[in-house]
């Protein structure tokens, strides 16, 4: 009897292969971390990847953004899913755009296993349910102990940095970090006395920052404070104080700090609850409807809402509940304080399309700022809407120069909603430059955030080369010279752990992730990243040579900074040492990078090192609605 074992997660592992004869059945892995355990275990097996078919990617990828879009509007039949001026499913569309690619990329390929294994029998486990429904109509047996599958939206469990003598990350889900941050954030804006007094306005020109980190922005915060006299911070996510530098930054600039929390009376709490428990009993109906979203959820037709159906639903109930409070709250916050602009950097998030949905019914104007270098090739314009690039229909956008506003009027923003400002982010990077030449030392970048969204991104053999990619740099670096090595890991939830991977192969080369990169740049001769990030741009400021590594099947070669051959580029790790010697040795190669990436940065930036200062002005006017007279003080 041809039987195959189909694993995800190391739970799946233990569960299953827990005795000799199913370790003797053909084992195919779904995911990076299986596949990872099973060649330790010295188990063969067989990659998910292998059975895809060529037109896949790309049929994933279109049906991923074809749910995320349109199940929200297709399965709206009598307006279940709006409340006020909101449709629930669109504003989390951020977050679950990554849920709706992995129920695709396990239905499509079981799919696939199943038309080229033909198996009698299946074992299984957490993909149980995908089993079970994909073979329905065909006479395999399934041998499965079920475990409920992953529910958990994209950002469902939040990662929190501590720095107590020691340094861990701790995770926790996104209600009790909630929870935490209203105690904390509560106690610390009463005894720094940073709280805002919404009594005590004075009809004075406010200014509203959501979610803004005070040590990144300190120039804009000093420059917006000489033209408005309050500016509220609003940090849903991330407490604007959370050092003692973001405290001093706040105390200085006279910046405040405002929480929807400050606006939940008994009253509003009263309020909150009926509007939940109404819309959840419209829910409840909605999904009673089984046939609606039976013919809406499926591909190549295979139906596939009885998979989904119990998680699906738990989701979109809970991120309901949250979003009538903040609806509601906000609503308020708007009520009580005379808001006259907004500033956003995040846009297409869960908790600024709610603010941002309250501003616009107000007619409060709003500018969109980028805030990081964006992906501009063919394999992501399809999955733009998803990320903080575009300005919405009532909001203008600031970028950082000239390449970047063409990239926004190529995908349809009209040239009068943009503002080339700079980035204020990076003036401290352009007025205290240190080219630090000859320090011995070269910087590695490395990301393991990869693609939030599309198919490739999320390959088990991207992943695998992106760790073949780290040890491999890290030993010829070792072997062909003597210089320093250090590691600066991107802040962001990372889907790999690089960290392990580096200590395995030498536990001394320091690695950070949270510290100014500012600093680390300073310290080195040239820099070393995995794909595109912002630290290349960064780098080049600093007047040090970059060597971009493609780890997966992005196109990059077409992103721009490429094209214009700032950065040396690698793409096979079989030409990985030729370039790093060349990075290393060729001094002629370096000198060319180094012009190649100022002129790059000088056509990728304006108003370098005082954009902070021509933003905060176009602040004013657009808030305003009149021109900022020269050597305005408030």
């Amino acid at each position: 009897m041809k039987t195959i074992i189909l694993i995800e997660g190391q739970n799946d592992i233990d569960i299953i292969l827990n005795n000799k004869s199913d370790k003797e059945n053909k084992i195919i892995s779904f995911d990076y971390n299986s596949t990872k355990i099973l060649n330790e275990m010295k188990l063969e097996s067989d990659s998910i990847d292998n059975y895809f078919k060529k037109s896949d990617p790309e049929l994933i990828d279109k049906s991923t953004v074809n749910f995320t879009q349109n199940w929200y509007k297709a399965c709206n039949k009598k307006n279940e899913l709006d409340f006020r001026k909101i449709n629930l499913g669109f504003v989390i569309e951020a977050e679950i755009v990554r849920y709706f690619l992995f129920i695709l990329r396990r239905i499509l390929g079981i799919v696939r296993i199943l038309e080229k294994e033909k198996p009698e029998k299946i074992i299984c486990s957490s993909l149980e349910k995908f089993v079970k429904n994909l073979c329905n109509k065909q006479n395999i047996i399934i041998q499965s102990k079920n475990q409920k599958i992953n529910s958990e939206l994209e950002f469902s469990n939040i990662e929190i940095p501590i720095n107590m003598g020691f340094k861990k990350n701790f995770t926790i889900s996104r209600k009790n970090y909630s929870t935490i941050k209203k105690i904390v954030e509560g106690f610390l804006t009463q005894l720094l006395r940073t709280k805002f007094d919404i009594n005590k306005t004075n009809n004075n020109k406010t200014i509203l920052l959501l979610d803004f980190n005070p040590v990144f922005y300190s120039s804009l915060l000093e420059e917006i404070n000489e033209l408005f006299p309050n500016v509220l911070l609003l940090n849903q996510r991330r407490p604007a104080i959370w050092n003692k530098k973001s405290f001093k930054i706040i105390k200085k600039t006279n910046s405040k700090i405002i929480r929807l929390e400050d606006f939940e009376t008994s009253k509003i709490k009263l309020v909150i609850n009926n509007y939940q428990k109404e819309k959840i009993e419209e829910l409840n109906e909605l999904f009673n409807n089984n046939q609606l979203f039976q013919d809406y959820f499926k591909i190549e037709n295979n139906y596939f809402w009885e998979i989904i159906q119990d998680n699906f639903k738990e989701m979109i109930l809970t991120r309901t509940e949250e979003i009538i409070r903040k609806y509601v709250l906000s609503e308020e916050l708007f009520k009580k304080i005379k808001i006259d602009g907004v500033l956003d950097w995040a846009h297409s998030g869960f908790d600024e399309r709610i603010i941002l949905a309250n501003a616009e019914k107000e007619n409060i104007p709003v500018l969109f700022i980028q805030h990081a270098q964006n992906m501009s090739n063919s394999k992501y314009d399809k999955f733009i809407p998803f990320q903080p690039i575009l300005p919405t229909i009532n909001s203008k956008t600031a970028v950082w120069g000239k390449i970047s506003k063409e990239f926004l009027m190529v995908n349809g923003i009209s040239k009068n909603k943009i503002f080339v400002t700079g980035s204020p982010k990076h003036d401290p990077l352009f007025n205290n430059k240190n080219s630090g030449i000859d320090s011995g030392v070269i910087l590695l970048a490395f990301s393991g955030t990869f693609s939030s969204y599309n198919f490739h991104g999320n390959e088990i053999k991207s992943l695998e080369n992106l760790e073949s990619m780290i040890t491999r740099t890290i030993e010829i670096i070792k072997e062909v010279s003597n210089i320093k090595i250090i590691i600066k890991l991107h802040p962001s939830k990372s889907y790999i752990d690089i960290k392990s991977i580096v200590q395995k192969i030498d536990p001394k080369i320091p690695i950070y992730q949270d510290e100014d990169p500012k600093k680390l740049l300073e310290l080195c001769d040239a820099v070393i990243i995995n794909d595109i990030s912002t630290i290349m741009l960064e780098a080049m400021i600093f007047k040090k040579p970059t060597l971009c590594i493609n780890t997966q099947n992005q196109n990059i070669q077409e992103e721009p900074v490429i094209q214009h051959n700032a950065s040396l580029f690698v793409s096979d790790i079989k030409d990985l040492k030729k370039s790093i010697k060349q990075l290393i040795f060729d001094n002629d190669l370096k000198k060319n990078l180094i012009e190649n990436g100022n002129i790059y940065v000088n056509n990728y930036f304006s108003h370098k090192g005082n954009s902070s200062k021509q933003l905060a002005n176009i602040l004013y006017e657009e808030f305003n609605g009149k021109k900022l007279i020269k050597d305005h003080k408030k």
